[in-house]
């Protein structure tokens, strides 16, 4: 039984890897790359010149994971290791210096420049493999004390206790961590949250740009809702999800950041909404049709079962056979019509 259990265990995640490459195989190499930008609403504002377009697209595609991209200056910090007379000047000789530091990376990095300004930038394509493997490698983020770098901030405390929050009571909470709290306690479902490991699903584009992909599925929807909220401070009226709190450098903090929290660099937050989030109302919409379903099929595969082979067990036969393959005939009449 236990083989039998591995075995089965070690195929559902071979088949989850597969399905995994087939994907990204199919995205990254079937699909043009440049569809992307077709709703990216900042392209047209941003990309107005011929370099900032193609340094924007090859930030975005960076970004994607389709390239590995060093701009201008990044280049120039980098080579400067490698010879400190380097500068960003389109000379030949500092093109000599940057062909020889592009070929010593290998991996079939690339030299190029912007048609403008004939400044310097490199790429490399990123293989497919490549990219599921760094998928899986940043699939899982542990929170921890080390988390936190922040030069401009170099007296921060870094530690893990149990302690009597003023915010949100009793509780786990870190200092040097991403999250202040890592675990706690409320009434909303599932009642125990933690925050010590979280799925990291990619970035979201071109929507909800910049924003990870789970924080966007798991978000609540429609408008800000605002009530009684308990800061370091004191309580006030505001839409902030204290239970939110992350790290932000106290020197891009504002007024507004220290009459909620104080000193506490823990200020970035996220904000509460009306409605519940994608997964919450997919969730909520599954369960209804599961119980719908089975007070439906139950009742009526019974009724089936007892009058089998009369015309009411033919003509529900007929109707839930035409029902199943419904999605499908739908999706054929679209197409169908879509050719004219």
């Amino acid at each position: 039984m236990k083989k039998y259990i591995l075995l089965r265990t070690l195929r559902s995640l071979l088949s989850i890897f597969v399905v995994t490459a087939l994907t990204y195989t199919i995205i990254y190499t079937m699909v043009p790359r440049r569809l992307i930008f077709r709703q990216d609403p900042n392209y047209n504002k941003i990309a107005k010149t011929a370099d900032s377009k193609t340094n924007y697209e090859n930030t975005i595609f960076e970004r994607m994971g389709y390239i590995d991209y060093y701009d201008t200056k990044e280049l120039q910090e980098k080579v400067s290791t490698f010879d400190k007379s380097v500068t960003t000047k389109p000379t030949k000789a500092n093109k000599a210096i940057y062909q020889k530091y592009v070929d010593s990376l290998g991996h079939d990095w690339r030299l190029h420049q912007f048609k403008q300004s004939k400044q310097f930038y490199a790429t490399r394509d990123v293989p497919v493999l490549e990219r599921v493997f760094e998928f899986y490698t940043h699939l899982f983020e542990f929170d921890n004390t080390g988390w936190v770098k922040d030069k401009t901030n170099p007296n921060l405390k870094r530690y893990i206790h149990i302690e009597n929050d003023p915010a949100i009571g009793w509780s786990v909470v870190g200092s040097g961590t991403k999250h202040k709290y890592l675990l706690y306690f409320n009434s909303q479902f599932p009642f125990v949250h933690q925050n010590f490991v979280k799925m990291n699903l990619g970035t979201s584009y071109p929507t909800y740009a910049e924003q990870g992909v789970l924080d966007v599925i798991t978000q609540g929807q429609g408008q800000t809702q605002s009530s009684e909220v308990t800061f370091p401070t004191g309580k006030k009226i505001s839409s902030v999800d204290i239970y939110s709190r992350t790290y932000k450098s106290p020197s891009q903090a504002d007024a507004r950041d220290r009459s909620y929290y104080g000193d506490d660099p823990y200020t970035s937050t996220k904000s509460r909404y009306q409605y519940p989030s994608m997964v919450t109302s997919s969730a909520i919409a599954g369960l209804i049709g599961l119980v719908l379903s089975y007070a439906l099929a139950i009742p009526l595969g019974s009724y089936m079962a007892r009058f089998k082979n009369t015309l009411f067990d033919s003509v529900s036969t007929g109707v839930l056979t035409f029902l199943l393959s419904l999605p499908t005939i739908a999706f054929g009449i679209y197409h169908s019509l879509d050719w004219f």
